[in-house]
């Protein structure tokens, strides 16, 4: 096994919460990964030198750039195992949350190679597996919680009052300072009582 450095990188995608790693394409084998560019032809020919499958890419918008995405799985081959995590690093080699790294930050990568086991490998192919990232840029990524009435637009409401027999007189206005005992029957009415009598009134 050997050990290679990825100099120049821009990661996107990362996943490298030591606690969190990504499931979603191995349930049974969560992954530590990040997508590696560069808009550099040396840098992928330097990639492709160290046994990288690189792909191209040419958006809607931007530069065209070169990929590939780096992954190490968080159980070794028995499934039981936990596998150590990606170590996420400054400049100066001092620990970093990975759960931070954001698009567009960049560094440098350590990976583990080895001969490929894989059915269709190829004589000369390898394996990469990821075990560090060494930032020289931190973009952080800031998680964001959307606000209950994200995606609402303002409208209007009707605010209807019930009679005392249950049926309904019409609107009484679309304010609800007008209404406000609208939205409350105006005859007998019960309390709910705290939520976990709920199950209480239920007859199954």
């Amino acid at each position: 096994m050997a050990e290679v450095i990825l100099k120049d990188c821009e990661f996107w995608f990362a996943k490298l919460d030591p606690k969190r790693p990504d499931a979603t394409f191995n349930h049974d084998n969560p992954t530590w990964e990040v997508q590696i560019r560069t808009t550099s032809k040396a840098t992928k020919s330097d990639w492709q030198s160290k046994g990288l499958t690189i792909k191209a890419q040419v958006p809607d918008e931007g530069e065209p750039y070169f990929y590939v995405n780096l992954r190490r799985r968080s159980l070794k081959a028995d499934k039981v195992t936990p596998n150590t995590p990606v170590i996420v690093m400054d400049g100066k080699l001092a620990p970093v949350a990975g759960g931070t790294v954001g698009h567009g930050s960049t560094g440098n990568v350590k990976l583990y190679q080895y001969p490929s086991k894989a059915d269709t490998a190829k004589e000369g192919d390898v394996t990469s597996i990821l075990v560090a990232v060494q930032l020289t840029k931190l973009i952080m990524f800031v998680q964001k919680f959307s606000e209950p009435s994200d995606g609402f637009e303002k409208t209007d409401t009707e605010f209807v009052r019930p009679k005392d027999d249950g049926s309904f007189d019409g609107s009484v206005g679309n304010d609800q300072d007008e209404a406000s005992d609208g939205i409350v029957s105006t005859g007998k009415t019960k309390s709910a009582g705290p939520i976990d009598d709920f199950d209480d009134d239920i007859p199954f």
